[in-house]
């Protein structure tokens, strides 16, 4: 339960880095623009996760 928790945590944190990523960057609000600059970080995590 501990693992999966910490799972999610870790990717809220990834989508709050990318939301204020793009934002101070001044990136259009798209959620097509926000899914192409949270998926490298997202499957980093996921190799991190994995390792």
């Amino acid at each position: 339960m501990r693992n999966w928790l910490g799972g999610v945590a870790d990717v809220c944190c990834v989508l709050v880095f990318v939301g204020i990523g793009r934002s101070s960057h001044d990136e259009a609000a798209s959620a097509a623009g926000f899914a192409t600059t949270a998926w490298p970080f997202l499957v980093g995590l996921a190799v991190g996760w994995g390792a």
